[in-house]
């Protein structure tokens, strides 16, 4: 094998792994959104010591 060959098969190589660890088919996680607050807010008293 030529150097050029070896050569291209490393980068070919190396760049698919890259593309295997980063893509994002493997984390796709659920459209999940935050519920409403629905609470009563807090109100300080003033008697307290």
């Amino acid at each position: 094998m030529s150097v050029d060959k070896i050569l291209q098969s490393l980068v070919q190589y190396i760049a698919e792994g890259f593309d295997y660890i980063f893509s994002t088919t493997k984390d796709e996680c659920p459209n999940i959104e935050v519920p409403p607050f629905d609470s009563a807010l807090y109100q300080e008293t003033s008697d307290r010591v």
